[in-house]
């Protein structure tokens, strides 16, 4: 099971969720969010250099301006959150690998999916008019619908008591955890002492 850890925004933080062991970490890049990151130079040496996959959080931003981060920040991935359509995705896959973002409000939004083929994965989250994830989670029972080909991430209101749940998942496409709100100490900032015993526990049981 891979894990990414979404929503981050300070050096400290980042340095300290990366000694977790983590695989992927996000950065969200979109304006009116508490978490939003802001383009700066030195930030974007700071995340360029760390030896992990990187996520930038994208919602209907143009496609330039998902270029120009990219570069900055040495983007692995990009994350499209908002309602783009398949013109654009094909051209944020000149930029780099693309996430897309999947809102499920019942079983019918997992069925008969209209993605890009080109994607390399999908992440399902609950579906909500805000944008950037809510926090909330969908009923994890639907994912039995979803007959798709492509692995997904699941997000949206994962927090330290689910690991049960976690754990009975049966999807031969489920590949990892989106981890974000539960684990904060603050918007931005991951409580370690949350996240650390989550993991660790999270991954004795896989044993």
């Amino acid at each position: 099971m891979e894990i990414k850890v979404c929503g981050l925004k300070e050096k400290e933080n980042i340095s300290q969720v990366i000694d977790l062991g983590v695989d992927y970490i996000g950065l969200n890049f979109y304006r009116p969010s508490p978490r939003y990151v802001k383009p700066e130079e030195s930030f974007g040496d700071f995340i360029k250099q760390l030896n992990l996959k990187k996520v930038g959080v994208f919602v209907n931003e143009s496609i330039q301006t998902i270029k120009d981060i990219s570069q900055l920040f040495g983007l692995d991935y990009i994350q499209l959150h908002g309602h783009e359509n398949d013109a654009f995705i094909e051209e944020c896959l000149t930029v780099g690998k693309v996430i897309q973002v999947i809102g499920v409000n019942g079983p019918e939004d997992l069925e008969d999916l209209v993605i890009n083929e080109e994607v390399s994965y999908l992440l399902f989250d609950k579906k909500s008019p805000l944008y950037g994830g809510t926090g909330i989670k969908f009923d994890w029972n639907w994912l039995e619908r979803y007959k798709g080909q492509k692995p997904f991430l699941l997000a949206g209101g994962i927090g330290p008591e689910d690991i049960d749940s976690i754990q009975s998942i049966d999807h031969e496409l489920f590949m990892g955890l989106d981890l974000n709100s539960k684990f904060e100490s603050e918007p931005g900032i991951k409580d370690i002492e949350l996240l650390d015993p989550f993991l660790k526990k999270l991954f004795k049981e896989q044993i």
